[in-house]
């Protein structure tokens, strides 16, 4: 990972290590900060990673997308660690087991002292049941809802307008009611997918063509 100490926030926090700045999207809405890590189809899945540092004090290591290459990551020092989704790859759940079991093996043992995860739409075994949090006690599972971190209200949700047949989507009419019930009082919101209009266009694997697949109501949560 190159350092970069690219300035985000001056006086919140900042980037001071990035594989891949382009893939992500990092916005300030109503004084806190949503943090949005998509898939780069075609790319190096672990270029979906990078470090942010809060005033000096904690480092908070954001990873997304991995599709079984964890391996591949350079794990860096930090205080916490967010995974926000697609830690497998498999859409048959019972074939994304052993998948996301070989991540989450992984995850635990990592020698950080907060693990999060936040499920995505290739999470299907979590979604089925066939992993449960439960059998991780050291990670943190955030299944739209929130936590308490050095001061700070993390809220994680795994939902997604539908697109096909994947794991925690949902319609739009749906995602409404689930997004109005994002605490008013969150300090960084993690997401799987992007708000609508923010690096959310993707290829149609029926139709080919160019798609939206963000959530408008995201862009003010």
């Amino acid at each position: 990972m190159e350092q970069i100490g690219f300035c985000v926030q001056p006086g919140s926090f900042r980037v001071v290590a990035d594989s891949h700045l382009r893939p992500w999207k990092l916005t300030q809405c109503c004084n806190r900060f949503r943090i949005r890590c998509p898939h780069v189809a075609g790319g190096d899945h672990t270029d979906s990673q990078f470090v942010i540092a809060f005033d000096e004090f904690a480092k908070i290591w954001f990873i997304s997308d991995t599709h079984n290459e964890h391996l591949g990551l350079q794990v860096p020092e930090v205080d916490l660690v967010i995974h926000c989704g697609d830690e497998s790859t498999h859409g048959n759940a019972w074939m994304n087991e052993p998948e996301a079991r070989r991540f989450f093996d992984w995850y635990s043992a990592l020698g950080i002292a907060t693990k999060v995860f936040v499920p995505g739409n290739h999470s299907t075994a979590v979604e089925q049941g066939l992993i449960r949090a439960e059998e991780y006690p050291g990670v943190r599972f955030l299944v739209h809802e929130s936590m308490q971190w050095n001061g700070l209200k993390l809220f994680g949700s795994p939902y997604t307008p539908r697109f096909h047949d994947w794991a925690y989507m949902k319609k739009r009419g749906q995602l409404d009611l689930a997004w109005q019930s994002v605490p008013d009082d969150v300090d960084i919101l993690i997401t799987h997918g992007p708000p609508k209009g923010v690096l959310d266009i993707t290829h149609d694997i029926e139709s080919k063509e160019l798609v939206q697949v963000g959530c408008c109501p995201t862009q003010t949560r």
